[in-house]
């Protein structure tokens, strides 16, 4: 019960049930005794988790309290990259401002091979980092959770981090001393009946490790090492995955 300039008005019972399901004191009850005034009754403050009450609805928000894991991935079958090399980036540049375009050069296949490589700062082999949250989020929607949630969920790599190291099936990064892609060559369709050859990086034997941020109270840690794994056999990454059907770009979940 309150008052209001000497009349009483009656809260709604759904208000103080949910104050009470979130964990605050049950509001005392206006106690009126014989020949005190209304205004004297006590009443108790809301708890300071109730940020906001309005026509009986109240608004709970949450600490948040992030967890940071590293999510270890190893290929079941062979990784086939391509990214934007610096010839194709000039052709669309030049296509984009009306530029006069220059005659296509002849086809490099070691310039192809190298320039499909995503290749960071250190000449480290890549991928973005992006393509494993894309992944994800796919394997949960197809699960039946809701793309929106998952997208705020979670969260891969560090600030500003672009591109994540590919490892070989050991840990070890690939090196011109070590293990290192290969150069595939396929025929594909690029128009109405136009082929061309393209010559692409493939990682045989590959792995990642990959930094995540996730909200517990969203996903557990259980359900977002489900997630990677769920990811990993049917969606994929890179050319040729079973999201674009194909088999390549397949991956599980290293447990241990």
């Amino acid at each position: 019960m309150t008052t209001t300039n000497g009349h009483t008005e009656k809260k709604p019972a759904a208000l103080d049930a949910m104050i009470d399901g979130l964990g605050a004191p049950p509001r005392a009850k206006a106690r009126k005794a014989k020949g005190k005034p209304a205004a004297e009754a006590d009443v108790s403050e809301p708890a300071p988790q109730v940020a906001q009450a309005v026509k009986g609805a109240v608004i709970f928000i949450p600490k948040i309290e992030a967890i940071q894991t590293t999510v270890v991935v190893r290929g079941i079958s062979p990784l086939i990259v391509h990214a934007w090399g610096k010839k194709a980036k000039e052709m669309m540049r030049n296509k984009q401002q009306k530029l006069a375009t220059r005659a296509r050069e002849a086809k490099n296949p070691v310039d192809d091979f190298n320039e499909s490589r995503y290749i960071n700062e250190k000449g480290e082999d890549c991928l973005p980092v992006i393509a494993f949250k894309s992944c994800a989020v796919e394997a949960g929607v197809i699960a039946g959770a809701f793309k929106t949630t998952l997208r705020k969920a979670f969260f891969v790599g560090h600030p500003g981090q672009d591109l994540i190291q590919i490892l070989d099936a050991q840990g070890k990064p690939y090196s011109e001393k070590g293990s290192h892609p290969t150069m595939r060559e396929d025929m594909v369709r690029v128009g109405m009946g136009v082929a061309d050859m393209r010559y692409r990086a493939e990682y045989k034997d590959w792995s990642v490790r990959i930094p995540v941020e996730f909200n517990p109270r969203l996903i557990s840690m259980e359900q977002l090492a489900n997630l990677f794994d769920n990811a990993g056999y049917s969606v994929g990454i890179g050319e040729w995955r079973p999201e674009k059907d194909g088999q390549f770009g397949r991956f599980r979940l290293v447990v241990g």
